[in-house]
């Protein structure tokens, strides 16, 4: 690779890029405009046409109706009416089959459910004040290489004696008045702790979560919740008895049982849902009610084939092309401000052009001496609005006239000059026009008489300039916010370094 094009890292700063957008506020509000026309026009030509599209359909449908009538004074009325009425009547007889079907399946529904919402323990516990009791067990493995692995097996075979009904048939044995299914939805296997503290005797144990087996329960009240802890004790204890058979040496043991009064979000969350598809079922059952009363007062449908019968004319809706121009083009202001703003970010970040100088010595490695702000053209179309955001971007810097910031520079160049000592000669350099920084240049070599400076100079550009670099003491350089590019800053400033001459700073315009 080249020496002079050096790798670097662009950092992009997004108060900067932001305020780089607002400065282009007519190219965005520019597109917002155009997008805006051109969606309401396309809008109002679609809606034009949809409308005329549904004008002449209804010629075409009134036309076909007309012609439906006269051709229907042609045939036998007699055989016409026979067949339409044998048609009515077959479709009425599998109607009225199938909503008798549909509604008593539907009433059959609606009982059970009733009879659950009325019966079912889950359904009369207070979700607020839910009768809790939690076990936890320790689960030990006799040593061994596949301690881990066994521990493993062990857990998901206690979980799936848990959760897969075979703990909640236990339970339906002591107490009969619940079914299965329903003791199923109030067990829980496992904890949320990743680990579990145990004070025995004055001693605390601390046990890992996957050595520890929990299991709650949920109950109506406090004695039946007692009972089913003590029966899931006794189950999960006789179920270690089985499970000796195949992984031989474990052992369970009770650690801790408590019983709470809490607050269940799942039970209310169940509760609601069981109440929620009662009533869905009660209004679905209401509807095929009335679907079945409407059916044998004959309000049933025109039969597929009955041509030309309208019972009541649908009257013609058509768009309103104002309207729904209006909104596509509000709609069009929008995505031309994203539009416009997509492309800007573009130009932003492909351009590579120094845009923002907070970093600006970290980024390019040069001490900044000054930077002088170009005056804002207030005598421009909407002028007050470029000052404001110029104001809102520079701050307090804004109020500092242009003058005053050339005195500032000159006074840090020539700081940057006596600190060094003995520089007779310093060579003006950059890489934008010479037009743009002649006032500058005029006044370093106003203020600082007893130093040379050379003309402009364009490092990158001309193999004179760079000829001429080495019989300078120092080389100052000038660049332009918005216009100079990041890598010829960085590929002039590795010249200067190549070349052994010192770097006194940069001064950004």
């Amino acid at each position: 690779m080249n020496e002079n094009q050096g790798t670097y890292e662009k950092e992009i700063n997004l108060m900067e890029l932001l305020f780089y957008c607002l400065r282009k506020w007519r190219w965005v509000v520019a597109a917002m405009l155009v997008v805006a026309v051109l969606a309401g026009v396309y809008k109002f030509r679609a809606i034009r046409q949809s409308n005329a599209a549904k004008i002449e359909e209804q010629k075409q449908s009134e036309k076909t109706v007309v012609k439906s009538s006269s051709d229907e004074e042609e045939e036998d009325e007699l055989e016409k009416e026979y067949d339409l009425k044998e048609m009515h009547e077959e479709a009425a007889v599998q109607g009225i089959k199938y909503y008798e079907k549909a509604i008593a399946q539907s009433e059959k529904d609606v009982a059970d459910q009733e009879e659950y919402l009325k019966n079912s323990v889950i359904m009369q516990m207070d979700p607020n004040a839910v009768q809790t009791g939690l076990l936890s067990f320790h689960l030990d493995i006799n040593g061994g290489q596949n301690e881990a692995n066994a521990l493993d097996v062990l857990t998901a075979a206690y979980r799936t004696y848990v959760t897969g009904g075979e703990l909640a048939e236990e339970l339906a044995k002591a107490d009969s008045s619940m079914s299965v299914a329903e003791l199923q939805e109030l067990i829980v296997f496992g904890g949320d702790s990743n680990r579990y503290t145990y004070i025995a005797d004055g001693v605390t144990n601390v046990y890992p979560k996957q050595n520890v087996v929990q299991v709650r329960i949920r109950a109506l009240d406090e004695r039946s919740c007692s009972n089913y802890m003590s029966a899931i004790e006794e189950a999960l204890l006789g179920y270690q008895e089985t499970m000796q058979d195949s992984l031989p040496g474990h052992e369970l043991r009770l650690l801790t049982s408590s019983q709470t009064e809490e607050r269940d979000a799942d039970i209310q969350a169940y509760q609601a849902q069981i109440r929620s598809t009662y009533t869905s079922s009660f209004k679905n059952l209401i509807n095929l009610r009335a679907e079945l009363e409407a059916l044998l007062k004959g309000k049933d449908l025109p039969l597929e084939g009955e041509e030309g019968v309208v019972e009541e004319e649908t009257p013609l809706v058509l768009e309103s092309a104002a309207t729904g121009s209006v909104k596509f083009a509000i709609v069009g202001l929008v995505l031309g401000a994203f539009l416009a703003g997509f492309v800007l970010i573009l130009i932003y970040i492909m351009s590579g052009r120094l845009q923002s100088t907070e970093s600006f010595q970290e980024e390019f490695g040069m001490v900044l001496l000054g930077r002088v702000g170009t005056p804002v053209e207030k005598k421009r179309w909407f002028g007050f609005v470029d000052s404001w955001i110029h104001r809102l971007e520079e701050g307090a810097y804004a109020n500092i006239p242009q003058e005053e910031q050339e005195k500032i520079v000159t006074a840090n160049v020539k700081a940057a000059i006596s600190k060094d000592g003995g520089l007779k000669n310093v060579m003006l350099a950059g890489t934008i026009a010479e037009s743009d920084v002649q006032a500058i240049c005029a006044r370093l070599g106003k203020e600082i008489p007893e130093v040379r400076f050379t003309t402009y100079r364009q490092l990158v550009f001309c193999a004179a300039d760079l000829e001429d670099l080495g019989s300078c003491d120092a080389v100052l350089f000038l660049e332009k916010k918005g216009k100079s590019v990041s890598q010829l800053i960085h590929q002039e400033r590795t010249l200067a370094a190549n070349r052994g001459v010192m770097v006194l700073g940069t001064v950004v315009l």
